[in-house]
């Protein structure tokens, strides 16, 4: 916490082969680092043939409050993320379309 509060940025790169966990690590990181801290948002740099399950796991693990509602999760049981998760995909093909989203962020996948 005392390096985050006195630093201007920080990051880190996790990568190594398939099924160690790197997606759930990230998800709980990214949960915990974004509710306790002062900060406001993450990138997340994946490969686009990964992007879908990226998003199904943060819904899974990390539900927002829609899909709290739709699966009756109580909030007792499981606060919904109090922060959004954007995706930038090949769905916004422009400058000004990619602009216009990351001007949202919290978050993103």
């Amino acid at each position: 916490m005392n390096r985050f509060k006195t630093s201007s940025g920080f990051g880190c790169i996790l990568a190594h082969s398939m099924g160690l966990g790197k997606t759930i690590q990230m998800i709980g990181f990214i949960d915990i680092f974004l509710r306790h801290t002062g900060a406001k948002s993450v990138l997340v740099i994946v490969p686009i043939n990964t992007l879908a399950n990226w998003m199904a796991e943060f819904n899974m693990w990390v539900p927002d409050k829609e899909t709290c509602e739709k699966y009756n999760i109580p909030e007792s049981e499981s606060p919904p993320r109090p922060y959004n998760v954007y995706m930038l995909n090949d769905n916004y093909k422009n400058t000004p379309a990619r602009a216009n989203v990351v001007s949202k962020w919290n978050i993103m996948v």
